[in-house]
């Protein structure tokens, strides 16, 4: 068994009787604010303000950019020139060690030059020596 129940309206919502006076406000023409008007010179300068600030964003990207560039280009120049600065270095360095060796190599010529005359003369003087000896 079930209840019937008969389809009625919503109750109103409760509302308090109104106690003390009403109060109104007397507002004249011009006094209320046009939102169409008085936005537009502050959309004006945000707008304005926005577009300033990403131009300087987008130079500043372009100057970072740049720099950047000019940095590579640098850094390859510096590059360059160390290899080159090494590769005389190892040149001269290479052409110093032949002539310290060519050196070596006279020094030890004129040493043994002057050893082989120390020889001849030595066995010469002996031979006159002897030679002298054997005549008597």
């Amino acid at each position: 068994q079930t209840d019937f129940v008969l389809d009625r309206p919503a109750s109103p919502l409760y509302m308090p009787a109104k106690i003390g006076l009403d109060t109104g406000t007397q507002v004249e023409d011009g006094e209320l604010f046009e939102f169409d008007e008085e936005c537009e010179p502050i959309l004006d300068v945000i707008v304005g303000k926005t577009l300033e600030q990403s131009m300087m964003e987008v130079l500043e990207e372009e100057e970072l950019l740049s720099l950047r560039s000019h940095g590579d280009d640098f850094e390859k120049k510096r590059n360059a020139e160390m290899v080159e600065v090494q590769r005389q270095e190892a040149a001269e360095r290479r052409r110093h060690d032949e002539m310290q060796r060519r050196m070596q190599q006279m020094q030890a010529k004129r040493e043994q030059d002057l050893s082989m005359m120390h020889k001849v003369a030595s066995r010469s003087i002996a031979h006159l020596h002897l030679s002298s000896l054997k005549d008597r």
